[in-house]
């Protein structure tokens, strides 16, 4: 009996190391994790936008969906022929494959900015708001999404969440306030 428990415990022990290490070499990789537990799958790390398309139904279908309104397709304009030759604009997004507001406001984002210079960089958190390389945290992110804008690696500011008019408005917004 004593001898029973003791190898049912380095086998559980075992267990949990090897799944441990599973996950995060999986993390590593910028692999999707499907957890169990709750039937979904995350994916943590480095995002292309087709792979975050192909294999997240909700971000394919809000992106489709999605039809940019005159107005914001002006400001997308507007940021278009301001963008002095050069110049590199980027945003850095942090998202939850979880997240419902990433959901709805990535697509946006990708459809938004698909046919311009802009350069999104895509980073997959989990639900603690982490990832493998800690880009997170040395970009002091705390919800998602959090939609960080760039000119030439220096940060002009940030959108979490949601924006306050749209997405297009408030990156544009945020480019003018740089000038």
């Amino acid at each position: 009996m004593m001898f029973r428990a003791i190898f049912s415990k380095k086998i559980n022990k075992g267990y949990q190391q090897a799944v441990v290490l599973m996950l995060f070499t999986c993390s590593l990789l910028g692999m999707s994790v499907t957890r169990a537990d709750e039937g979904m799958t995350d994916h943590i790390g480095a995002l292309e936008q087709g792979q975050l398309l192909e294999d997240f139904p909700k971000f394919a279908d809000n992106y489709t969906e999605y039809q940019p309104s005159s107005s914001e397709l002006a400001a997308v304009e507007k940021l278009n022929r301001a963008i002095a030759a050069g110049t590199k604009l980027s945003m850095d997004v942090y998202l939850g494959t979880w997240c419902h507001d990433s959901q709805r406001e990535v697509p946006k984002l990708l459809k938004l900015y698909a046919n311009s210079n802009v350069v999104i960089n895509m980073v997959g958190l989990d639900r603690q708001k982490t990832d493998p390389q800690n880009l997170a945290k040395q970009a002091g992110v705390e919800f998602t999404p959090t939609i960080i804008v760039k000119v030439n690696e220096h940060v002009l500011g940030r959108i979490i969440e949601r924006p306050q008019q749209s997405l297009a408005e408030d990156i544009w917004a945020i480019y003018q306030a740089s000038l």
